[in-house]
């Protein structure tokens, strides 16, 4: 059980070594779009990913600065008029699994771990139907999903 990382996430194996000419068995349950709740069908969503930078200016940079990405993070910021209840948008900080999706597009979906940062929710207002924003801040890695 050693010599290959498994993306659970992703859902690959990576080997450390070819393994041409070998069998490889892998058993598992592949995550599954019906899997999921539809929790939140937003009207304007946004996927913003960062890097940290990281200052590594020396003296051969010749009076420039010089720096590498660090620790990246992604959040995902969106409002919606949709909301069906079923899970409780206001316990901040619990683990999803987000999938993020267009329907009226060919665009690749964004899946990963994400906490909930904070929820807004305009109750009642006579101009306005009612409105939920959320923030999702990562934790993990996310990915484009085809």
């Amino acid at each position: 059980t050693s010599g290959f990382e498994v993306n659970y996430l992703q859902g690959k194996v990576t080997f450390d070594a070819s393994q041409v000419g070998s069998t490889i068995t892998a058993t598992g349950t592949r995550r599954s779009g019906l899997a999921f709740e539809r929790v939140l069908l937003v009207y304007d969503a946004s996927l913003k990913l960062d890097g940290e930078e990281i200052d590594t200016s020396n003296l051969d940079d010749s009076g420039f600065g010089s720096a590498i990405i660090g620790a990246k993070k992604w959040t995902i910021d969106a409002n919606s008029y949709y909301y069906d209840g079923n899970i409780p948008l206001s316990d901040l900080g619990d683990t999803l699994f987000v999938n993020l999706y267009t329907i009226l597009s060919t665009d690749k979906s964004w899946v990963g771990y994400g906490a909930i940062l904070n929820s807004t929710v305009l109750v009642a207002n006579p101009k306005k139907a009612q409105e939920q924003s959320i923030s999702i801040s990562g934790q993990g890695e996310i990915y484009p999903e085809a």
